[in-house]
């Protein structure tokens, strides 16, 4: 019997292992060739606590089983590290100048009850980020009298002059919706990338000239989202009654997750197309809607760092949702970019936490 349970446990520990080397897979292979790879991908955090505690197990039993979760943690280093950080990051001084990206969520305009509350509460945060740049998503603009007024607020506590804006959307009463960049120092070139395949979502990427006379190319996107229904998010938070009413769409979720991923492949290909061709040092931001632990962030991290890699450790999510651990909202940059700080309040405001971070430019590498 106690070999029974101990092959068990072996078998238990190979499979997890697989796993880890398919969630490597789940990076490096589009979802339009094999969509299963980036649910295994979502899976990663479990995979990973299920490894390290038979590692601790195989130890105590002094058994040389352990030496295949401490392999496999190896040579899984970089998807690690991509997660949850690096425990030896340094952070230093703030740098010179500083971007933030925030998806705003209309500034809480259909939260009718507390939507000027909402708005005003974020415009203090953005005060208190005191960035150079500014990369909005679900950015909400109404351009009439007695309207729920955003722009106005948003110039004013973020201190800037420049703008760059794409609505994906414009609605009756001259109301917008879409991306948006602020900047304090010149915007001297603007252009976007768009998604043949899905007009709700876009790229824009803005030459910003700091001082100094450093142009930087900075893009702000929001890949496409997966539009759960509020009975399909009480699946996924545990909810008995919103559970019941869900059950009979799972397959209805699983389609939408795999069209989400099947989407932000396409759109992600897109833009490190125009990114490798930037003349200047790029710094891509947004709303990615995707993992460290998928093709999308995979794609990116060919030709560019994280910043949240750069400067910390952690769980790191920025997603303010019933999924606790999603880290789906970046920075990334090339390495003319310097990272010195890194930060996502826990604000309440809105579905997204904003983040921040503070750069020098280097142009001699």
């Amino acid at each position: 019997m106690r070999k029974f349970i101990k092959m068990s446990l072996v078998g238990l520990n190979i499979l997890c292992v697989l796993f880890l080397f398919l969630a490597h897979c789940s990076r490096i292979i589009s979802p339009r060739d094999n969509e299963c790879l980036q649910f295994i991908g979502l899976a990663f955090p479990g995979i990973i606590a299920v490894i390290c505690l038979f590692f601790i197990f195989w130890i105590i039993k002094g058994s040389k089983w352990k030496y295949l979760s401490l392999i496999s943690m190896i040579i899984g280093l970089g998807m690690i590290i991509d997660y949850f950080g690096n425990p030896f990051s340094w952070t230093g001084d703030k740098g010179t100048y500083s971007a933030m990206t925030y998806n705003v969520r209309l500034f809480g305009f259909y939260q009718w009850d507390d939507n000027i509350q909402i708005r005003d509460s974020m415009m203090v945060q953005l005060a208190n980020a005191d960035a150079d740049v500014y990369c909005f998503q679900e950015f909400y603009f109404q351009d009439r009298p007695g309207g729920f007024e955003t722009f106005p607020h948003v110039l004013k506590a973020t201190n800037t002059t420049f703008k760059h804006e794409k609505y994906t959307h414009e609605f009756k009463h001259d109301q917008y919706f879409g991306v948006v960049t602020l900047s304090r120092h010149p915007i001297v070139n603007r252009g976007f990338i768009a998604f043949e395949e899905d007009f709700n979502n876009y790229c824009i990427y803005s030459d910003i000239v700091f001082p100094d006379s450093d142009t930087v190319r900075v893009f702000n996107t929001h890949l496409a989202s997966i539009h759960f229904r509020k009975d399909e998010y009480g699946l996924l938070e545990g909810k008995d009654q919103e559970m019941n009413q869900a059950l009979g769409s799972v397959g209805e979720i699983l389609s939408k997750l795999k069209n989400g991923f099947d989407r932000r492949s396409l759109q992600i290909e897109r833009i490190m197309n125009v990114v490798s061709e930037s003349p200047y040092p790029v710094i891509l931001a947004g709303d990615f809607n995707d993992t460290p632990i998928s093709y999308t962030y995979g794609i990116v991290r060919e030709g560019l760092d994280d910043a949240y890699v750069d400067c910390r450790f952690g769980m790191g999510n920025t997603y303010n949702g019933p999924v606790p651990y999603l880290r789906i909202d970046h920075i990334f940059h090339d390495n003319q970019i310097e990272v010195e700080t890194y930060d996502s309040p826990k604000v309440p405001w809105s579905d997204h936490f904003p983040v921040i971070c503070s750069f020098e430019i280097n142009k001699d590498k």
